[in-house]
């Protein structure tokens, strides 16, 4: 397959370094949450503990239809 497709080769090598992504539903809303609150932590503006529950608490209402 490589022989005829070399442009396939990168790919193909990199297969051994790959892992799982993280795949939900809103996926990419839950991950704004997420940085959000990281955001927040290293700023100041929030305490880690209350920027963390503050991003379970979104997530969940985020994703409770899909529960």
């Amino acid at each position: 397959m490589l022989r005829n497709s070399p442009g396939a080769k990168v790919p193909h090598d990199q297969i051994p370094h790959m892992v799982p992504e993280l795949s939900t539903y809103e996926n990419q809303r839950v991950a704004r949450v997420i940085d959000d609150a990281i955001e927040a932590s290293l700023t100041g503006n929030k305490s880690v503990k209350q920027a963390l529950d503050d991003a379970q608490a979104e997530a969940e209402r985020i994703l409770k239809p899909y529960q």
